[in-house]
């Protein structure tokens, strides 16, 4: 065998022992919630194996479909004879064995009561109640391979990912927006299980930042400055105004690779609604960091959003990006800042045999807008956000400050999505069209 070979080995090895361990930590999590016996339980089990392997086998780059395949079938084997061999304690009670007491009835006129009509008295039998709830599992399990499965943590499923369950958000600049605190309720509620943190302007200090605060305090400099183009031309907009540079997105980029850096945790941009638990998505063993791009087909693409990501405390990933050769690099008068600081320069640093893991696309990103009028995206259809318009077409929508249109708070649109980015609301930065104003005409 050679070392090509043997690595290659090693790599579907690894990765098939992480997943079979998830898997199982899976199926002992949802014995609890089946009202059936020994016997039922394990059919229920098998009914949704093929679900369970998929939420936790994930395709790697170094790893061919077939193999890919072959793995799968061999889990789908094992996980069979795992579920065959499991002690099961059913949830039914047994009937009682007990003989009825043969007590003589008393034939006093006071101990003869007539029988109570009343709904109250007349318990159903337990074999129906048990059918009721086998039913409701049923609807349960319905819903959920139509992809509306909450994510609930289960009882005995331990926190088994190397990333720690820490969440940060960051507002610098002025007062937060009204979406953001309407967000933020979403991750109170969907993400309970982790910490939170909202990094803010009393956090940029160089104790906190001691890598990137130099680099942040040059972006400072430009903030609401003219922008010019490299022969010294100033980009003007449709209404012949100056274009400013917004410095604040830029800055955030920086913060948020030292924050995850320094403290381990997912990023998230404050423009995220939460839609449902994540606990289970994010508790992978073994994975070192997490993404997830707007774009599908992420080796064939130079960005990946740094909307939302994760990482272990101290990442090599993240740890070259915050080198200062790289930070050095950083042309912060480009007004391109998507390859500067953005999802370009994140991409960069990673390498193909880093341990990361990205999650598909719709998990995060349910619709992309066009990249230019009448242009889409590569390998996507762009589409509109269906809980944000310019106008109120429903009675249920929330006004948006500051000419940010209208909200459908909470969204119901995307049952697919574990969170929804509204990019709407943010893109402050971005530039997509500009006039030119020679400085030598004026």
């Amino acid at each position: 065998m050679s070392p090509s070979d043997s690595d290659d080995y090693q790599s579907k090895f690894n990765l098939y022992e992480r997943a079979l361990k998830n898997a199982k930590y899976d199926i002992k999590g949802e014995i609890d919630s089946f009202d059936s016996s020994e016997k039922g339980v394990k059919e229920e089990l098998k009914l949704i194996l093929p679900e369970i392997i998929n939420e936790n086998l994930f395709k790697d780059s170094n790893i061919s479909k077939s193999d890919f395949e072959d793995l799968k079938l061999r889990m789908y084997v094992e996980l069979n004879n795992y579920i065959d061999t499991m002690k099961v304690k059913s949830s039914l009670k047994k009937p009682s064995l007990k003989k009825p007491s043969l007590k003589k009835p008393s034939l006093k006129k006071s101990s003869l009561k007539k029988p109570s009509l009343k709904k109250s008295s007349l318990k159903k039998p337990l074999i129906q109640k048990n059918i009721r709830k086998q039913r409701r599992r049923n609807i349960s399990r319905k819903n959920r391979s139509r992809g509306k499965r909450m994510d609930v943590p289960r009882k005995n499923k331990k926190w088994v990912s190397p990333i720690p369950k820490k969440v940060h958000l960051i507002w610098i600049g002025g007062d937060p927006p009204d979406y953001f605190e309407l967000f933020l309720q979403t991750f109170e509620k969907y993400l309970s299980e982790f910490s939170i943190k909202v990094w803010g302007n009393k956090d940029l200090t160089r104790k906190n930042f001691p890598k990137t605060y130099s680099y942040i305090q040059k972006a400072k400099k430009l903030q609401g400055k003219p922008i010019k183009d490299e022969e010294n031309n100033t980009l003007l907009d449709d209404n012949y105004e100056p274009y400013k540079y917004s410095k604040w997105a830029q800055i955030t980029d920086l913060m948020r690779l030292e924050i995850v850096y320094n403290h381990g945790g997912y990023y998230f941009d404050t423009t995220f609604e939460i839609l449902k638990p994540m606990y289970n998505l994010l508790n992978k063993e073994g994975v070192h960091f997490v993404g997830c791009n707007e774009i599908p087909r992420f080796n064939n693409v130079h960005i990946l959003s740094n909307s939302f990501f994760g990482a272990t405390k101290g990442n090599i990933i993240l740890k070259r990006l915050l080198s200062k050769t790289r930070l050095n690099n950083i042309d912060f008068f480009d007004h391109a800042v998507d390859f500067q600081t953005g999802p370009g320069y994140l991409r960069s640093g990673i390498k193909s045999n880093d341990n990361y893991f990205i999650f598909p696309t719709t998990y995060f990103y349910p619709f992309v807008e066009e990249y230019s009028p009448g242009i889409d995206p590569p390998y996507r259809k762009s589409s509109k956000n269906k809980c944000h318009d310019t106008k109120k077409r429903r009675k249920t929508m929330k006004h948006l400050k500051n000419n940010k249109g209208y909200l459908d708070f909470p969204c119901k649109k995307y049952p697919k999505s574990y969170a929804l980015k509204h990019w709407q609301l943010g893109k402050s930065w971005l530039i997509t069209h500009y006039n030119i104003r020679s400085e030598g005409n004026y």
